[in-house]
This record gives C-alpha cells, sequence and structure tokens, in this order.
C-alpha cells in the first residue's frame, strides 16, 4: 500500500501492481510453498481491504499466476497428483 500510495501521491502514473509469489513468504520465518496461494497474515493482514484502497486510487492488483507449479511440500500436492491440470483450473 505504501508503494502505491508513494506513486500516487508524487502523480507518478501506475495502473497495476503485481504481488509477486516470491513476496508472498512471511519475513519473520515461515515460507508459502508452491502451491499453497496463501497470503501470510503477517504481510498481508487484510488482502480484501487492500484492493479496495487500491481500487479507490485506480490501482488494480494482480497476484503472480503461480497455478500451474505445485511443489511437495504444498497443501495441494496429494490432488494435484491425482487430478489433471485441465480440471483443477476450471
Amino acid at each position: 500500500m505504501d508503494t502505491a500510495l508513494g506513486y500516487v501521491e508524487r502523480e507518478y502514473p501506475i495502473s497495476l501492481i503485481i504481488i509477486d509469489y516470491y513476496s508472498w513468504n512471511d519475513p519473520h520465518g515461515g515460507r508459502t510453498p508452491l502451491g499453497d496461494e496463501a497470503l501470510p497474515k503477517s504481510c498481508w493482514p487484510d488482502p480484501k481491504l487492500m484492493v479496495e484502497q487500491l481500487q479507490e486510487m485506480g490501482v488494480e492488483l494482480m497476484i503472480s499466476p503461480y497455478f500451474h507449479s505445485v511443489t511437495s511440500e504444498s497443501k495441494n500436492y496429494p490432488e494435484a497428483l491425482i487430478r489433471p491440470l485441465e480440471e483443477l483450473l476450471h
């Protein structure tokens, strides 16, 4: 939010912020396995509110699409083993 607000306050053009998967990890420890699609609460306490605030500033949010990759540490790994990718995407 601070980054987007800084751009808007300086009147720099900004219309989209991308949250890359590698920024999902908790800086206080722990990491999000590839395939879990979970933002750590310590960094992202209220994602819905953040999206609403960004939209009020005219900024959209995109989360990097890593849905095609699931590591064995992911809670979704067992399901990914038995279901075809096409089925998981629908």
